[in-house]
């Protein structure tokens, strides 16, 4: 029973006073072999792995060995056993002592990996799990600090430092090194979006050499994060189907690639598709292409400005993606702004070019007082007014022409034509 054992324990101690060696190596011995009976009286028998008796010491060690499932036990007497193996002059206490952080060691597999999937609300008892919830609220508080007051278990746990870095990624930092390794928890600090972390550069600080290395990992990496490509190695940097992964994520990983891949048309449409603007990073000849530099404009007519002046030049060019914008023309060559065949030609074409008259923003300053290319705008809003010289909106030839096309154009008259009885009826 428990009361036999506490007895048992007692008395055992009581034997460690004994002059004669037998009797104190015994003691030793069955301390070690009643469990938590026996705790109060450690401290006592570590005294004895200093005794002047060869016998005595290889007791204690065992003594030590056989309150390894204890982590205090580990912690307070890992360094005196330590000493053992590296000072004893005897072999068997130097074995004994051995065979204990053996134990030791097998103990503290076990309990990692006990806590590396447990339910972290039950790693510590309800206090512990009180204190590790009040951590976490901390935590999402900006008291990263507060970490270091919780056990080397619970930072091990990875349910609870996945509720950590969910609160702020930094909480990584702070998480057993060994949970820098682990997939499932490098990936969620990869998919945590905080203003004050860089978190590709952040996680992949951290992450293991091990998994650097491993393709499934950067694989998921680049799934969720797809600027995580500036940080993988070198030479995975021109692994196409790695880098496929990754501008499919975020098209600005372009940038990160292999100066090959940058070359390479089908890595490069992926990229333009999901975002334009990777068209920076292209290679000379594919910011040259048509086909290339389309796509682009598609997905952000702004990627226009990393695309050549003979392509910005080109009318068809810039006639196709005026069908994705109106804004194509802020990029078009001079040349065409001052074409007046080219802009009647943007104007009446399908699509949203001309909507609200402001692809005449973009046209020369000669031209945005054309009036044939005014009224010809007009047919599709009478928003083209908004952009005419103060001049034409006094010109009552013009403005009577303006207002038979769109009555609205009314409003854009000037405040003389306005008052004038004739012209208003």
């Amino acid at each position: 029973t428990a009361a036999d054992a506490a007895k048992a324990a007692k008395n055992a101690c009581g034997d460690l006073r004994s002059p004669a060696p037998l009797t104190r190596q015994k003691a030793l011995y069955a301390l070690g072999q009643l469990g938590d009976a026996a705790l109060p009286y450690l401290e006592t028998a570590a005294k004895y792995l200093n005794d002047p008796d060869d016998g005595v010491r290889c007791a204690a060690c065992d003594c030590f060995g056989g309150h390894a499932t204890h982590e205090h036990v580990r912690q307070r007497h890992r360094k005196d056993i330590q000493s053992r193996v590296d000072k004893d002059a005897n072999e068997d206490v130097r074995e004994a002592a051995r065979q204990a952080l053996r134990r030791y060691d097998e103990a503290e597999a076990g309990d990692r990996a006990k806590a590396l999937l447990s339910d972290w609300r039950d790693l510590e008892g309800e206090s512990g799990a009180s204190c590790a919830t009040s951590v976490l609220e901390q935590v999402r508080q900006g008291n990263l600090k507060a970490l270091t007051t919780l056990s080397p278990l619970m930072l091990y746990n990875r349910a609870f430092m996945l509720a950590a870095i969910q609160r702020d990624v930094r909480a990584l930092e702070y998480a057993d090194p060994e949970l820098w390794g682990d997939r499932i928890v490098m990936l969620a600090a990869l998919k945590a979006r905080d203003p004050l972390v860089s978190g590709a550069a952040f996680v992949f600080r951290l992450a293991s050499d091990v998994l650097r290395e491993d393709l499934a990992f950067l694989r998921q990496a680049l799934e969720t994060n797809g600027y995580a490509l500036e940080h993988v190695p070198q030479r995975l940097k021109g692994d196409k189907q790695l880098v496929l992964v990754a501008v499919l994520q975020a098209g600005g990983a372009l940038r990160h690639a292999a100066l090959a891949l940058r070359a390479d048309e089908e890595v490069v449409l992926a990229a333009v598709r999901q975002d334009g603007l990777a068209l920076e990073y292209a290679s000379e000849l594919l910011r040259a292409s048509a086909r290339v530099a389309l796509e682009a404009a598609a997905q952000n007519v702004s990627a226009m400005k990393f695309t050549p002046v003979s392509l910005r030049e080109d009318r068809e060019f810039v006639l196709r993606c005026l069908r994705h914008s109106t804004y194509a023309l802020e990029f078009a060559a001079e040349t065409l702004k001052a074409d007046r065949d080219f802009l009647f030609e943007a104007i009446k074409q399908d699509g949203v070019g001309g909507r609200d008259g402001f692809i005449l923003q973009y046209a020369s300053e000669a031209l945005r007082g054309d009036a044939d290319l005014l009224l010809k705008a007009m047919r599709r809003s009478s928003g083209a007014l908004r952009l005419v010289p103060p001049k034409l909106l006094e010109d009552r030839s013009f403005m009577l022409q303006a207002v038979r096309q769109a009555p609205a154009a009314l409003k854009f008259a000037s405040s003389s034509l306005r008052d004038e009885r004739s012209f208003v009826t």
